[in-house]
């Protein structure tokens, strides 16, 4: 069963996983339901699609719980970050037209601003960030919000 944890700020998520396939379309679920309570949009759906990618690898290749974090900055960059216990690192796969798996890190790869790997001694982080757009833009001189 899936927990939920808020820091501080309440611009930072996390999502604590087990290492299921059929945690996959949760985790999916749960950064769209973070940028929508953000009042943000992702039109094409870029974070839902490589919160995907990432989960599968991990629930795939490693071993244990998966914890998924979604964070925003003060530009509307999201982070996702996918923590799990597995060995070895992530490569990027450069598959052949009828392979049927090896494009998730190239999908990141291709369509987040940024990504990398953080390793530490027991896990490791596989994380993206993607510009997001506000729905509410805040009034710089105080005078309340308006809707884009």
């Amino acid at each position: 069963m899936p927990t939920a944890s808020q820091k501080s700020g309440g611009r930072r998520l996390g999502l604590d996983l087990a290492s299921v396939e059929n945690n996959v379309p949760v985790a999916r679920a749960f950064v769209a339901q973070v940028i929508d309570l953000w009042d943000c949009d992702d039109p094409d759906r870029i974070v839902e699609l490589l919160t995907s990618e990432v989960v599968t690898n991990a629930v795939r290749h490693a071993r244990g719980p998966i914890h998924v974090e979604a964070s925003l900055d003060d530009d509307w960059v999201v982070k996702v970050e996918t923590a799990d216990h597995g060995l070895g690192l992530p490569q990027v796969e450069h598959p052949e037209l009828l392979d049927e798996s090896g494009r998730g890190l190239l999908l990141v790869q291709l369509l987040a601003e940024h990504w990398g790997v953080e390793t530490f001694t027991d896990h490791k982080v596989v994380w993206f960030e993607v510009p997001l757009t506000p729905r509410v833009e805040s009034d710089p001189l105080g005078r309340g919000s308006q809707i884009r």
